[in-house]
């Protein structure tokens, strides 16, 4: 004969294990897309814009986008989501970070980045500049190898990590943003 508490003591104990998991996980077609997003590394702000004002299926291999960058060069760094679509809510933004990684995968520099609906691209709807971004110069007295640029990003539920690699053929150095320079 099996003494009472056991029976009683079975679906306790499994109901504590299941509430230990946390709460249950939403099923797959009530989950939210991810954000779609780029980072972009461009010879100048304007390459930014005119990157912004060119059709989506064109955008891949615009001229003045760096994947290589050489002594002396800048290089402006711009995390940027292309599906913003605004809600009207008054919280309705984009937050996130950017890091730059040096060749031996250390943080060389973080900045915390932002933007919200008042910040889309009149030109280019759905494209929303984070601001602010990393605007490199590279010099002989840094690491010659393959960078890397990361940003997480987050809108509400949904978020994106985005990953970008590039090549330094002499060195680099961190630069406030240009102020007043486009996205």
């Amino acid at each position: 004969m099996r003494p009472a508490f056991a029976t009683l003591a079975l679906p306790l104990l499994l109901s504590a294990c299941d509430a230990a998991e946390g709460p249950p996980a939403l099923p797959a077609a009530e989950m939210p897309p991810p954000l779609s997003g780029q980072l972009l590394v461009a010879d100048s702000p304007q390459t930014l814009l005119a990157w912004s004002e060119t059709a989506p299926a064109a955008r891949d291999g615009h001229p003045g986008l760096l994947e290589r960058v050489e002594f002396g060069q800048k290089a402006f760094v711009r995390a940027v989501v292309t599906d913003f679509t605004p809600t009207g809510q008054a919280d309705d933004r984009v937050v996130g970070s950017l890091r730059l990684r040096g060749p031996d995968g250390g943080v060389l520099h973080t900045e915390t980045v932002g933007a919200a609906a008042e910040d889309l691209e009149a030109t280019a709807p759905g494209v929303l500049f984070l601001r602010p971004g990393l605007d490199l110069l590279f010099d002989p007295g840094d690491r010659v190898g393959t960078y890397v640029i990361e940003a997480d990003l987050r809108r509400g539920a949904r978020q994106v990590t985005l990953t970008r690699p590039l090549q330094v053929a002499s060195g680099g150095e961190f630069l406030p943003p240009e102020v007043g320079a486009a996205p």
